[in-house]
């Protein structure tokens, strides 16, 4: 029985021994298991924030050829515009050189002081509103 009572022993022990490396074999898996776990999560993470940083460039280079295209707008209005303008101010610096002919310009004169309430008296009048070369008080024909 005492020999009985050593294996039942013995055979405990071992069952404890294999217990203790069952156990520790448990807690080793379970510790590679929880710092892949950490790893995929901070891979998530980083992959993450790579994803939110790339996300982040492009809008700010879309928005970039927006704004360019922006100014590229306001800079064709701005051409446009001063284009017109400039356009405009030749059509009516050519209309005004045709509408004040020099006869025109007389024709205004003679009325502006036939319109004239005071009256001039004398012989230098005539030269004093005729052309040089003529001598004589030009009217202009109607």
């Amino acid at each position: 029985m005492a020999r009985t009572d050593l294996l039942v022993r013995q055979q405990f022990a071992r069952i404890a021994k294999k217990e203790e490396d069952i156990l520790r074999t448990r807690a080793t898996i379970q510790a590679e298991r929880e710092s892949d776990v950490a790893r995929l999560n901070a891979e998530k993470v980083a992959n993450i924030s790579k994803i939110n940083a790339e996300r982040e460039i492009l809008e700010k280079e879309t928005e970039k050829k927006k704004r360019f295209i922006d100014d590229e707008i306001a800079l064709h209005q701005k051409n446009m515009l001063s284009d017109a303008d400039y356009y405009q101010k030749i059509r009516i610096a050519e209309a005004n050189q045709e509408l004040y002919s020099d006869q025109y310009l007389r024709y205004i004169l003679y009325s502006s002081l036939a319109n004239n309430s005071k009256i001039f008296f004398g012989e230098k009048l005539a030269e004093i509103f005729s052309d040089p070369s003529t001598k004589s008080i030009p009217f202009p024909n109607k």
